[in-house]
C-alpha cells in the first residue's frame, strides 16, 4: 500500500480494507463496551430530526452499557435529564456561528436543564 496518506491510492486501499472489515462483521453480535471505556462515553444524538422516541433510545443505551452521558440539543435536554443520565447540551451547534452573548444566555437557558457543562462550541473556521 502506498504509505503517502495524501495520495488517492493510499485512501481507496484503506476504505476497501475498512469495507473488507466491515462486511466481516456480525451486526447483530453483542458487543459489550469495558466499563473503564463506556464511562467515559458522551453517546450522542444531535440530528434535528430526532424524535422522543430516538432519545429515549439513546437514554436507555445509555443507561444499558455505563455512558457517561448523553449529549443531546436544548430541545431533548428536559426528556433527557428526566430519564436519570447525566445529560450535556451543546451551545450552538452545529456552527457555532452565535455572538458571544447568544451562547451565553443559551447556556444560562440550558443549565437548569442538564447535568454536566453547557459545550459552547467555536464558530467554524475559527482561528
Amino acid at each position: 500500500m502506498d504509505d503517502n496518506k495524501q495520495s488517492d491510492t493510499y485512501w481507496r486501499a484503506l476504505l476497501s480494507r475498512t469495507a473488507a472489515i466491515l462486511a466481516s462483521v456480525d451486526a447483530t453480535a453483542a458487543t459489550a463496551v469495558p466499563p473503564d471505556v463506556a464511562a467515559t462515553i458522551e453517546h450522542t444524538l444531535l440530528a434535528p430530526a430526532a424524535t422522543t422516541a430516538d432519545i429515549a433510545a439513546l437514554c436507555a443505551q445509555a443507561r444499558d452499557h455505563g455512558f457517561h452521558s448523553v449529549c443531546v440539543n436544548s430541545a431533548h435536554a428536559r426528556q433527557a435529564a428526566a430519564s436519570g443520565v447525566r445529560t450535556c447540551v451543546v451551545v450552538g451547534f452545529p456552527l457555532g456561528a452565535m455572538s458571544t452573548e447568544a451562547k451565553a444566555l443559551y447556556a444560562l437557558h440550558s443549565t437548569p436543564l442538564h447535568s454536566t457543562p453547557p459545550r459552547p462550541l467555536r464558530p467554524a473556521g475559527a482561528d
